[in-house]
């Protein structure tokens, strides 16, 4: 007989194979011819036995065996099991032998084929049987039926062991995930004042022409004139854009969901942090909006992966929790079948605060803060995977060449780079006109002599 199997100790197959097999005692012989199946209405089972299934176990060298018989062939006075487990309570495994197919088998009670009229609900099992199991494998497993307490260890063995094997995937990702900083101190108010641009102006309906109005982002009352429903304008006190929105036209008043981006140093590489937050007023208590924000991806970025790793918040299904994954976030659309696609990164506020005085090499040489400049929106995630594949982005940044480098990020236009002593060479063009570009940010449309999109592409 071939012991082997592969994944497996061979040795303990062995030993588990030396031991004295289990055979059926005369009760349960006596107990099988007894037992005559009954003709059922039940659709494809024509015929179920009252009990079927008979279970014996013993205890020899610290390994529960347990013997499992049919009654067709207890009935016909074969004594020797169908199937025996062998459980090892110390070192928390199982495994099987199959008589039928005389083979090895790690599958648990509920995948083992049974033979027709045989149901698992009526299973006999000696008093002595029972408690020599309770008793190898826990109390806490104890039930009416053994079938159900074995395989409910069983269970719990194997998801064990399956929580074991995601645990050292997830152990690393913890490990990058603790290098991550808190947030500023200043985060919740940044994401409500700057994070979120959607502002309004509540006021109560009145057919005179001056009135007041309450400003979400001023957060008091402002004197405001002819205000009508949904109607753009700008707050006179902060001056900032807003709508205007009368009390008791609507019930509640809910922000598009904004994306905000957080640069922070993370060990020795570097982390942007997605959030998406959104607001939501009621019109019976406006002046205490509820605020949403909650932190979607993380990009990490080092010397080793300069194209960024994701990292999402999602259920993880191997650990049976709601934490960070390594993997590409994707959207999935029930319609057309239920496509699956990858999560866009779009265009978000960047917190500014945090790139003062940034210590980190990568941020340095990705010429990002020059790129960022007086603006308050970015793409940060698709510059630095631009950066990746084409380094010289950092050189057109740093340059000034502004306009090049969002047509170049756009796909509007591509540079044919040639590593040279000095940036008007690297690009195919003199002096004269790399200056000339610099004064123009990067424009090479706008004035003449300067460098043509076939110039920048030759």
């Amino acid at each position: 007989m071939n012991t082997k199997k592969e994944g497996t100790n061979p040795m303990e197959k062995q030993k588990l194979w030396k031991l004295k097999r289990l055979e059926a005692t005369d009760e349960m012989l006596e107990l099988a011819g007894k037992d005559i199946p009954i003709i059922t209405n039940v659709p494809y089972e024509k015929m179920e036995y009252p009990t079927g299934l008979y279970v014996r176990t013993e205890l020899e060298d610290n390994i529960l065996k347990v013997g499992i018989f049919f009654a067709e062939i207890l009935a016909s006075g074969g004594r020797r099991p169908s199937y025996t487990l062998f459980i090892n309570p110390k070192k928390e495994c199982f495994t099987s032998y199959d008589y039928r197919l005389k083979k090895w088998t790690d599958r648990m009670l509920d995948k083992l084929d049974f033979p027709k009229g045989v149901n698992w609900k009526h299973t006999w099992c000696a008093f002595d049987c029972q408690e020599r199991i309770w008793k190898a494998i826990g109390n806490k497993y104890k039930d009416e039926n053994v079938y159900l307490g074995i395989l409910e260890y069983q269970e719990h063995l194997r998801g064990k062991k399956c929580l074991e094997k995601h645990r050292k995937r997830t152990d690393a990702w913890d490990r990058v995930m603790k290098q991550v900083r808190k947030t500023p101190k200043d985060w919740n108010r940044w994401v409500r004042k700057v994070g979120i641009t959607q502002n309004f102006i509540f006021y109560q309906y009145s057919r005179k022409k001056e009135t007041t109005g309450y400003c979400t982002w001023c957060e008091k009352e402002i004197p405001i004139k002819k205000p009508k429903h949904n109607q753009k304008g700008t707050c006179p006190n902060c001056r900032h854009q807003i709508r205007y929105k009368a009390i008791g036209r609507q019930r509640r008043v809910m922000t598009e969901q904004e994306t905000s981006y957080l640069l922070q140093t993370c060990g020795e590489g570097l982390v942007i942090r997605e959030f998406i937050a959104s607001a939501q007023y009621d019109m019976l208590a406006y002046k205490k909006p509820v605020y949403h924000c909650w932190e979607q991806r993380r990009f990490v970025y080092d010397e080793h992966t300069p194209a960024g790793t994701e990292y999402y918040m999602w259920y993880y299904q191997g650990t049976d929790e709601h934490r960070w994954i390594c993997g590409v976030l994707e959207k999935y659309s029930p319609y057309f079948g239920g496509w699956k696609e990858k999560a866009p990164c779009y265009e978000g506020r960047i917190y500014k605060k945090s790139l003062h005085g940034m210590k980190n090499k990568i941020f340095k040489r990705s010429g990002f803060y020059e790129y960022l400049g007086k603006k308050e929106t970015a793409k940060s995630v698709s510059y630095f995977y631009v950066l990746s594949r084409s380094p010289y982005l950092e050189q057109l940044v740093k340059a000034g060449l502004g306009s090049v480098v969002k047509q170049f990020m756009e796909k509007k236009i591509t540079i044919d780079y040639k590593k040279s002593d000095s940036l008007g060479h690297a690009f195919g063009i003199d002096k004269f006109r790399l200056d000339r570009l610099r004064k123009n940010n990067g424009d090479h449309l706008s004035c003449n002599g300067c460098a043509t999109k076939k110039s920048m592409n030759r």
